[in-house]
């Protein structure tokens, strides 16, 4: 399998441990092709979690990569704020005519979950 991918695989977990970080750092320096990464890692929405990830590595990755990432991150928060806004209005409709729910996935994941509103 390309460096490329295996750096998307490894880098999807939520919390990674000192090993994990580790054996990232040694697959950002075999990869060869940045562009595969960075176009792969957006479509795939694995983006926002590598970039949060970024300063706890050692290896170098291109500016520009970083510069891709970031604006992926940001563009995932501003969406989220969004749906964030829309849960919190349907919230107070199904509370106002005592509808019980329960949210199942989506935007609420992502600050119950995940802790960040970009991940």
């Amino acid at each position: 399998m390309r460096p490329e991918l295996q750096l998307i695989l490894k880098s999807t977990k939520l919390h990674a441990a000192t090993v994990e970080l580790k054996a990232l750092n040694q697959l950002l320096d075999d990869v060869e092709d940045w562009d595969y990464f960075i176009t792969t890692i957006i479509e795939r929405g694995f983006a926002p979690l590598f970039y949060k990830k970024l300063p706890l590595l050692d290896a170098e990755v291109p500016e520009r990569i970083k510069q891709l990432l970031c604006k992926t991150y940001y563009s995932t928060v501003s969406r989220n704020m969004v749906l964030y806004d829309a849960l919190k209005e349907i919230t107070l409709v199904f509370k106002e005519n005592n509808i019980e729910f329960i949210a199942l996935k989506g935007i609420f994941l992502s600050e119950w979950l995940y802790g960040d509103i970009g991940l």
